[in-house]
């Protein structure tokens, strides 16, 4: 983590006085443009994005921070994560979320929004369009009236308006699907030279699709469908191939994920991999030229083999 240190009492007393609008005397002046110019590197040089991976076991939730401030949440994992996901974002001193997306119905990618809607504030919410019957989807529904909270549909191609340096592009949402996951938002978000694929639960017919309309390569993938056999298949893998891959679930889920050959997919092309399940939360910290992600990667424990198709 890189910290800036203003180096004696003067400059502080500037930077004071100019967030202040306040004018200087002529004996300070003579280091004004010194100490505005080491002020404006500093400024300049914290300009991050940030992609935090909440550790909701088994369910997704990613809480993303604009290099401008803006907030966005994509999914709160299940019910009982949803309190673990508001105490999250209060601890990062978040007290409204500028954007949430709420890639489709299951459970544990919408069940925590009922807490994250009853005690924080939401601008505006993203919506897959995709309906269910659950009761917590009724819930959710319930939730989004009574807090009057402005919703929209997903529509593909779009970009989110969140940060002028930063690209959200919709790449996929379809809320005629027959099933949940196929329905699922895929979003793209693009900073300088770095690339971030989320891709929620999407299948492998849409990962067909995917390839197909748009360049996928991603230096960050978070696994779909927390490392399911459904998606990521070797097409799409090869497509994106991320310098890194975060995986989503709970060590002890009766699903099986993540698949082996998911995994080996992913470790045979040198991706470096990460789990909740096995590190907590991750945080990915973005400038236009690099990355850093504050956890340590996993190794999967087996021989991968040869390539998997």
């Amino acid at each position: 983590m890189r910290c800036h240190f203003y180096k004696n009492r003067a400059a502080c007393l500037l930077i004071l006085l100019l967030c202040l609008g306040i004018s200087t005397a002529e004996p300070l002046a003579l280091g004004t443009a010194a100490y505005q110019d080491d002020f404006l590197e500093a400024a300049e040089e914290e300009q991050h994005l940030e992609v935090h991976f909440i550790d909701v076991e088994q369910g997704d939730s990613i809480y993303i921070k604009f290099p401008n401030g803006k907030t966005m949440l994509v999914d709160a994992g299940d019910r009982n994560a949803g309190k673990k996901v508001v105490q999250y974002l209060k601890k990062q001193g978040v007290t409204a979320i500028d954007q949430v997306v709420s890639t489709h119905p299951d459970i544990d990618h919408i069940g925590g929004f009922l807490e994250v809607f009853t005690k924080m504030h939401v601008t505006r919410l993203l919506d897959s369009g995709k309906t269910h019957t659950t009761n917590t989807y009724a819930e959710y529904l319930k939730l989004i009236a009574l807090h009057q909270i402005p919703f929209k549909v997903a529509e593909e191609g779009q970009k989110l308006q969140l940060d002028p340096d930063v690209e959200v592009k919709v790449l996929h949402v379809d809320r005629e699907a027959e099933e949940n996951n196929p329905a699922s938002i895929v979003l793209k978000v693009s900073y300088g030279e770095i690339d971030v694929l989320l891709t929620s639960d999407t299948d492998e017919k849409n990962e067909k699709k995917l390839i197909k309309r748009y360049d996928l390569r991603s230096e960050i993938l978070k696994v779909a469908h927390h490392g399911s056999a459904t998606s990521n298949s070797q097409a799409f893998v090869d497509a994106v191939n991320p310098e890194a891959a975060v995986f989503s679930y709970d060590q002890a889920n009766d699903y099986g994920h993540p698949v082996n050959k998911v995994v080996a997919r992913l470790y045979h092309i040198g991706t470096a991999l990460y789990s909740t399940a096995e590190s907590g939360d991750i945080v990915v910290s973005i400038d236009k030229e690099g990355y850093e992600i504050k956890a340590d990667p996993y190794d999967p424990g087996f021989d991968p083999g040869p390539k998997q198709e």
